[in-house]
């Protein structure tokens, strides 16, 4: 009988391991030339990844349908416009979800964007009430205040994520975009 799959979330509890050499082929060979990287190894790594990191992205077309949940145009004391978009992956109503949470520097000229994953809920990047709380599934972490795998406002803390961007110190040149995946 095959044994039970239980998932780690505890970074303390994973064993030793060696990441494969990026500029050696899955076969040995080495990696010596830019188009040997282009053409060949790009391509394993990716597949690394899908296989045992992220997942396949669907070959089919993927219908997106985005709401626009909320538009501040002066966030962070006026520095920013902040924006609120949830995003359904496919047709069902009950379908996958992106809560994503974008600030956008308050000037005509265009900005760079950085997009950045976040497990714990958009409102643990900066303390403001207005950025909704997660209540889909996130990672039970005690330093966060996250118990029962619940973001709410009682269980876990606004920007209590003091390693990720701040969007204040950002929005003098970029655009900052992070968002949380619904199950």
């Amino acid at each position: 009988m095959p044994e039970t799959f239980h998932p780690n979330y505890e970074e303390a509890k994973v064993p030793p391991y060696n990441l494969p050499d990026p500029l050696r082929m899955e076969d040995g060979r080495e990696v010596k030339v830019a188009a040997m990287w282009h053409e060949d190894r790009r391509c394993e790594i990716l597949r690394l990844f899908e296989e045992h990191v992220y997942g396949r992205t669907p070959r089919d077309s993927l219908t997106l349908q985005f709401e626009t949940r909320e538009v501040e145009d002066g966030a962070l004391d006026g520095l920013a416009i902040r924006k609120q978009i949830s995003i359904r992956l496919g047709d069902q109503a009950n379908g996958r979800r992106l809560n994503l949470l974008v600030y956008l520097p308050r000037t005509s000229q265009p900005a760079p964007v950085f997009l950045g994953l976040n497990f714990h809920g958009n409102h643990t990047i900066h303390p403001d009430p207005a950025i909704f709380i997660t209540a889909h599934w996130v990672s039970n972490i005690g330093a966060l205040g996250v118990m029962d795998h619940c973001g709410s406002p009682g269980a876990n803390p606004r920007s209590s994520g003091a390693k990720r961007p701040a969007p204040r110190t950002s929005l003098s040149i970029f655009s900052l975009k992070t968002n949380i995946w619904s199950c």
